[in-house]
């Protein structure tokens, strides 16, 4: 019933720009096995939990939405352990509160093609109007080069300025495109995603927590949290979405940093004398 919720297919260039084309899933082939068999087709295919939402003028609100990825580094490789995956994330918001902080899209795959991962990923970016953000190591240079061959670099995020841990933040932050994962902040975001995992949500009509692990609808994902070990094994999943774990928490701190200026604003803005007025009835006029 709940993989009943998730689409699969792939993403086009339309006349309108890129669109969702579903298709059957013995015709998508989605990767959802853990370990994935090396020896079937691994081209995968995008799935969709929820499409991208659209305001009145029919439009995705800008900060709406986040893509992060994990890349391969080559493209010809006897070993073909190693996929392109990558989810998109919708972020805290005032506009649509489902499935808020949780992947609504994602592909996991290893297409013939090198340049074919780039290009869905891009298309996704365009649909969902979410910027890419992702371990610049490894493939990860190659969506940098993509990005300006095809006059898309407004697409990526910047290194995070790490609001949230400033003791982790790099010298480079906001001025280089996509983030260093060094051992400390790979070690710090695998404690990220084993505490959001378990993070409650709610509770259901029975009264049980709902846990973020309970909103998730991504097989694949799921089946490598359950094997992963941090010392030993390929985990792109698991990669991509701690990735993501950093740029939730930049999220959320951006904004209540924005709400505490903003109420610092309202609070010196108050206005409680005027010009041209006069302070009770006293005829005492204001100084102000």
């Amino acid at each position: 019933n709940l993989q009943a919720l998730v689409r699969h297919g792939d993403v086009l260039r339309g006349e309108d720009g890129p669109e969702f084309v579903p298709k059957p899933k013995h015709l998508a082939r989605p990767i959802e096995d853990y370990p994935h068999n090396q020896d079937s087709n691994l081209k995968g295919c995008v799935s969709m939990l929820e499409r991208p939402f659209k305001d009145v003028k029919g439009k995705v609100p800008d900060g709406l939405y986040i893509i992060t990825f994990d890349s391969y580094y080559k493209e010809e490789s006897e070993d073909l352990t190693s996929l392109w995956s990558f989810k998109v994330w919708k972020l805290d918001n005032n506009f649509s509160t489902s499935f808020m902080g949780l992947p609504v899209a994602w592909y996991t795959g290893r297409p013939t093609r090198y340049e074919d991962n780039h290009d869905i990923m891009f298309l996704l970016s365009e649909l969902y109007n979410a910027k890419i953000q992702g371990e610049i190591s490894g493939g990860g240079q190659s969506v940098v080069t993509y990005a300006k061959t095809h006059k898309k670099l407004h697409m990526l995020c910047n290194e995070p300025e790490m609001a949230h841990n400033k003791e982790l933040a790099s010298k480079s932050a906001g001025n280089t495109f996509l983030m260093n994962m060094a051992g400390e902040r790979k070690k710090l975001g695998i404690m990220y995603l084993e505490d959001w995992h378990v993070k409650p949500r709610g509770v259901d009509e029975n009264s049980k927590v709902v846990l973020n692990v309970h909103r998730i609808y991504d097989l694949g994902f799921l089946r490598e949290m359950r094997k992963h070990n941090p010392a030993k094994g390929n985990f792109d999943r698991i990669s991509d979405a701690i990735v993501a774990m950093f740029e939730l928490k930049e999220n959320y701190a951006v904004q209540v940093q924005r709400k505490i200026k903003d109420a610092q604003n309202d609070f010196y803005n108050r206005i409680f004398y005027s010009d041209e007025g006069s302070y009770g009835d006293s005829g005492v006029t204001s100084a102000y």
